[in-house]
């Protein structure tokens, strides 16, 4: 066989939505690809809010989720629309460097709560690349080993700890073979 071959499979429009950092060269060939194919891709910066960006979550009068929108000065994207979702370097935002210290505290665990109430409510039906529950999972150290050690792998003898006497006690077992 002379040549390269590829196969191009016929995928029909698609909404994608990337959630990144400013300047994500990756992401910015993603787009790219994607767009010179046909398809719609929205790029979330969630470093942007509040700062840059605003963000809605509404509920008609019973209760039923009518839309989950965020803004900039660029467009609206509705956060639920999108069929895939890549979730590469998602931030969830970034507070003014202008509140008052004793404010800071209530402002990030309030726009936390929100930001994330925002993006679990995001594009519900969607294929998502890196979902959001199972980063989180991956990310704790402590979560890994479990589940590593209930899938049969041997796991040594292992210590998270801030309490320094626990720490020297396992440091010494460590040395002593124990």
């Amino acid at each position: 066989v002379t040549g390269v071959q590829t196969c191009a499979l016929p995928i029909s429009f698609m909404k994608f939505l990337i959630s990144t950092e400013t300047d994500d060269a990756h992401a910015a060939a993603v787009t790219l690809g994607l767009t010179k194919r046909g398809h719609e891709v929205a790029v979330y910066h969630g470093a942007d809010f509040p700062a840059q960006q605003t963000a809605s979550i509404r509920f008609d009068g019973i209760g039923k989720l009518r839309s989950v929108v965020t803004r900039d000065k660029y467009a609206l994207l509705d956060m639920r629309s999108a069929d895939v979702v890549w979730n590469r370097r998602h931030h969830y935002f970034e507070l003014s460097t202008e509140l008052h210290p004793a404010d800071v505290g209530f402002a990030r665990r309030e726009t936390g709560h929100f930001c994330q109430g925002l993006w679990h409510m995001s594009a519900p039906t969607a294929f998502w690349v890196n979902p959001e529950l199972a980063s989180l999972r991956a990310s704790r150290k402590p979560l890994q080993l479990e589940a590593a050690s209930q899938s049969g792998l041997k796991i040594p003898e292992t210590l998270f700890s801030n309490d320094p006497e626990d720490i020297r006690d396992f440091v010494r077992s460590a040395r002593d073979g124990a």
